[in-house]
């Protein structure tokens, strides 16, 4: 995920499928560990996502789930998703594939790599 208001990302590691339960408890987690607190006035999340995998805009599971997280926090929240075949205009992807990822979840290049390393062996 990527803040563009602050200017800075979080990343969210997991061992199971590309579902949108994972994706948005993935927003959830950014929302308890950093968002909560970045914007505690804040009644309403808007979010950018591609129409791809566990997010896309005909999914239903994903509107589900995003509905759900909506109830549990009393956020108004509203998905803007890109168009198909314009991702390209997404920031997030092309961040965190730079050294401007290290930065961006903190950490020395040596703990950035550990951590996809960790990631690596899970999944084997």
């Amino acid at each position: 995920m990527y803040d563009i208001g602050a200017d800075t990302g979080f990343v969210t590691v997991g061992v199971d499928h590309d579902t949108a339960a994972f994706a948005v408890n993935a927003i959830r987690t950014w929302w308890d560990s950093v968002g909560r607190g970045r914007y505690p006035h804040s009644s309403r999340l808007l979010l950018t996502a591609d129409c791809g995998g566990s997010n896309g805009n005909r999914l239903r599971a994903f509107k589900v789930e995003i509905a759900a997280f909506a109830a549990q926090t009393g956020l108004q929240i509203t998905v803007c998703h890109f168009p198909p075949g314009t991702s390209k205009w997404n920031k997030s992807p092309g961040l965190f594939g730079t050294p401007r990822r290290r930065e961006m979840v903190g950490g020395s290049p040596a703990d950035v790599d550990r951590s996809w390393d960790v990631v690596a062996r899970e999944q084997v």
